[in-house]
């Protein structure tokens, strides 16, 4: 047995505002080089072992998604991004509105054996804020915000790591690289950061994105 609640109100009535919707209509966080933006998603953390090969299963049953092989991974298809946290920890991302079904269903697929039962599913989706950063300026704001290496032989896509960012601890993930092609030298950038410090994050990387 489990307990598994629907934590969003099923009266569609009901309208839901982003976490940074105070803080976007009062504070514009473009210019002609850098766009900041939030982006909904569900949220749902999980703790098991690699071992757990009865919740690995089921996991890959429902998104088509195996755990990441590699520490700091990053592992999608077309419906759900996987992020590697630590050895036991991971996050999946899901369409807004799905993390009910999507917990349910992993739930429901798992079968019922004492090493199956070593997990746990947690819908983190009011906890955090995701924000997806691009532009020219983009790399140069991350420099500002950050110590961790970010030159792509150390941060390509498809690598995410937890890292402070100003004084707060996001998950940090590069998601476009510079087009060779062109001569743009726009880049993009995920940050996975706590709500309650999305707004310090927020005018932080306002201010970052007015100086050279």
């Amino acid at each position: 047995m489990y307990n598994c609640y629907q934590q969003t109100p099923s009266d569609l009535s009901i309208k839901k505002q982003l976490s940074m919707y105070h803080i976007s209509t009062e504070i514009k966080a473009s210019n002609a080089h850098y766009l900041l933006e939030e982006v909904e998603y569900g949220h749902l953390n999980i703790r098991v072992g690699r071992e757990n090969r009865c919740f690995t299963q089921a996991l890959h049953d429902v998104t088509g998604l195996q755990l990441p092989k590699t520490s700091l991974q990053v592992v999608q298809n077309d419906e759900f991004r996987l992020y590697w946290i630590s050895p036991d920890e991971f996050l999946l991302l899901v369409a807004v509105g799905r993390e009910f079904e999507i917990e349910k269903k992993i739930r429901a697929n798992i079968k019922n054996t004492d090493s199956a039962n070593h997990y746990a599913i947690l819908n983190v989706s009011s906890a955090q804020a995701f924000l997806k950063l691009s532009g020219s300026r983009a790399q140069s704001i991350i420099k500002k915000s950050t110590a961790y290496d970010i030159h792509p032989s150390n941060l390509p896509v498809g690598k995410a790591v937890t890292t402070t960012f100003a004084k707060t601890q996001v998950i940090l993930c590069r998601t476009k690289e510079k087009d060779l092609n062109t001569t743009s030298n726009s880049e993009e950038y995920s940050i996975i950061v706590r709500r309650s410090f999305s707004d310090y994050v927020w005018r932080w990387i306002v201010d970052a994105g007015k100086r050279e």
